[in-house]
């Protein structure tokens, strides 16, 4: 430290990097937006994609509460019987409620299987075991909703109507998410997951005069 900051204490390096970390971040308070349109977000649909899902009531736990290691971080949600997690394309997991599930993807009975970057798992809070969903995972389509979509220039750490302790961190390329008919309802996605999952909405050509 002293070598490349000459003059400044170790104690006066670390703050000045706390400074920088922090100016290098907004926070983004999900419930509080109204919408992203003012931050010049465009409108996208969702790919028909296949994705997996596991309904909390199946899996064998001991309390009732979880903790998911999200690609964007860490997040303690309930175990509740109408709460499903989802298993991205790369077996990442997420949070959703069964009616908003009803409304986002059409469910079937067919297994999921295949393998994954990621081992789609969550923990058992209270016992700290792992709990693998592939046992337990179906597979569901993705309905062609529209969103709302931002590309982040600045870091964000966005805190989610899941959990008011705990944030995801997105950095700059990654993507704001906005549910259009729910604006409460943000989350971020991967830089490189977005263009798999979303697709731009095209404006009908105006026709021509004639």
């Amino acid at each position: 430290c002293a070598r490349l900051y000459p003059g400044l204490s170790v104690a006066d390096f670390f703050l000045e990097r706390m400074r920088a970390y922090l100016a290098a971040y907004d926070i983004v308070e999900g419930e509080g937006v109204k919408t992203l349109t003012a931050q010049g977000a465009r409108a996208y649909q969702k790919r028909p994609v296949s994705l997996g899902y596991a309904r909390c009531a199946d899996l064998p736990l001991q309390s009732g509460m979880l903790h998911i290691r999200m690609l964007e971080g860490d997040i303690i949600v309930p175990a509740a019987a109408d709460t499903l997690l989802m298993i991205g394309l790369d077996g990442e997991v997420y949070p959703i409620k069964d009616t908003l599930f009803q409304k986002r993807y059409t469910a079937t009975d067919e297994t999921l299987q295949g393998c994954f970057l990621y081992e789609p798992v969550v923990i058992d809070t209270e016992s700290g075991l792992r709990v693998p969903l592939l046992p337990h995972a179906k597979i569901c389509t993705a309905k062609e909703d529209r969103v709302l979509a931002h590309r982040l220039e600045r870091g964000i750490k966005l805190f989610t109507r899941w959990d008011d302790d705990n944030y995801l961190l997105g950095n700059p390329g990654d993507w704001l998410v906005q549910i259009k008919n729910d604006p409460g309802d943000l989350y971020i996605i991967k830089d490189e997951l977005f263009p798999r999952l979303y697709a731009p909405v095209r404006k009908p050509a105006s026709s021509e005069a004639g």
